[in-house]
């Protein structure tokens, strides 16, 4: 199987802050994978699955070292919403995603 995303001593460090939320993480999750990321509040879930969707660092601030790569591409290398098509968050509370009170009228304004 190949693989879909690889992360390579990959680090994170928001401005503002003394030390990394990820440091040295190497990864690789192959296709049709079902993989679960858990630990405690604060130990860098949110903040990888970010940097896998591309929103870090595209929306976030920060020192990057290493590489992730979502379908063999960097993700900086992906224009913007591009790789949003291929990868994308939920997050931990859904109803927050949501800016309508219909199905009809949620669809609608992604339009």
């Amino acid at each position: 199987m190949s693989k879909v995303i690889e992360i390579n001593d990959y680090s994170w460090k928001y401005i503002n802050t003394k030390s990394p939320a990820l440091k040295k993480i190497n990864l690789s999750i192959e296709e049709g994978s079902f993989v679960g990321i858990i630990g405690p509040n604060g130990s860098g879930k949110t903040t990888l699955a970010y940097s896998m969707d591309g929103l870090i660092p595209g929306q976030y601030n920060g020192i990057k070292h290493g590489t992730v790569n979502v379908f063999g591409k960097e993700v900086e290398d992906y224009k913007t919403g591009e790789l949003q098509r291929l990868a994308g968050v939920v997050f931990s509370d859904p109803e927050s995603q949501f800016t309508a009170m219909t199905v009809e009228d949620e669809l609608g304004f992604g339009m």
